[in-house]
């Protein structure tokens, strides 16, 4: 991952981008954070199917509240 897809700049830039329901940044949210907040999930739950269940509750969230 490049320096500058973590900086604040690329983040008010996805948010902007998921304020505007485009379904692409979700994607791309997805493809760089899911296995991140997958492996988080599972260390602390010990538990693959809980944590595949917060993943999807994570992306959901930011899906639907995409302010924070």
């Amino acid at each position: 991952m490049a320096r500058d897809d973590l900086s604040p700049r690329w983040d008010r830039k996805m948010q902007q981008r998921l304020a505007r329901g485009e379904a692409a940044a979700l994607g791309e949210m997805y493809d760089r954070f899911a296995s991140l907040v997958h492996n988080l999930a599972h260390r602390v739950l010990d538990d693959e199917r809980a944590a595949d269940s917060v993943t999807r509750e994570v992306f959901a969230r930011v899906w639907e509240h995409p302010e924070g």
